[in-house]
């Protein structure tokens, strides 16, 4: 880094005006005060830039009643609210976590239920809610809708996972876990519940029953061989549990 501009010492006397160089602490204060000065000044700049875009990303004049409400009441999702979660999301990007900011476009039949809601900036799976009341028998399964429609990016999927509360303390879970939503799908999610459990288990709306996990993957291209000696060897011989527990 360029200093451009150092304090001098300005000496007048009889002799005239003459500028005295700085000391070496002088220029090294100078030089520590000069990297203070850049780093503040770089910090500010992209604080501005967060709020320039925050301002312009979720502050728009032009929106309908139905955007304001649906904005308003979801104080709670993503990281918080609405401007605080681009602004964590930005600083998630500065900090080197680009892969965990993935823009998934979605509709929600539910105006007063929030979207999907990560606990805390290292969470990788968001709580969806029930859309509907209903109660799940000790023994039987249900599909419960959740009133969210999504687009996900080609190369993604939403995998959706129980929540561990639930299922240690009311045997509730997932029954086809993880449940798979592809790029494709373009109807509501719904996530199918079991309740291993010996009581019944009620369910009301906006309550959170599971938990969905955005992951990017990969498709194969396969390459047919012979034989089974046609693939490499390994060392690892059979499974099930051929090698133990211990």
């Amino acid at each position: 880094m360029s200093i451009e501009y150092i304090a001098f010492q300005i000496q007048i006397d009889k002799h005239g005006i003459a500028l005295l160089p700085p000391t070496k602490d002088e220029l090294d204060n100078a030089h520590a005060n000069a990297q203070r000065m850049y780093f503040e000044l770089e910090r500010s700049k992209l604080l501005d830039k967060i709020k320039d875009h925050v301002t312009e990303t979720f502050m728009k004049k032009e929106e309908t009643a139905g955007q304001k409400k649906l904005k308003d009441i979801m104080t709670d999702a993503t990281f918080g609210s609405t401007s605080v979660s681009k602004e964590r999301a930005q600083l998630a990007r500065v900090f080197g976590r680009v892969d965990a900011i993935v823009p998934v476009k979605v509709y929600s039949t539910n105006l007063d239920i929030a979207l999907p809601v990560y606990e805390d900036i290292g969470s990788s799976g968001a709580d969806i809610r029930a859309s509907h009341d209903i109660i799940i028998e000790p023994g039987t399964r249900a599909l419960v809708g959740t009133g969210l429609y999504v687009e996900i990016p080609k190369g993604y999927e939403i995998q959706i996972r129980p929540r561990s509360g639930l299922a240690f303390k009311e045997g509730l879970t997932v029954l086809n876990t993880p449940g798979t939503i592809d790029s494709s799908y373009r109807d509501e999610i719904k996530v199918i519940l079991i309740n291993h459990g010996t009581e019944s288990f009620q369910i009301n709306k906006g309550d959170r029953i599971a938990q969905m996990v955005v992951c990017p993957i990969v498709q194969v291209q396969w390459q047919p061989v012979g034989s089974q000696e046609d693939l490499q060897e390994s060392d690892r011989k059979g499974g099930f549990g051929s090698t133990g527990i211990k």
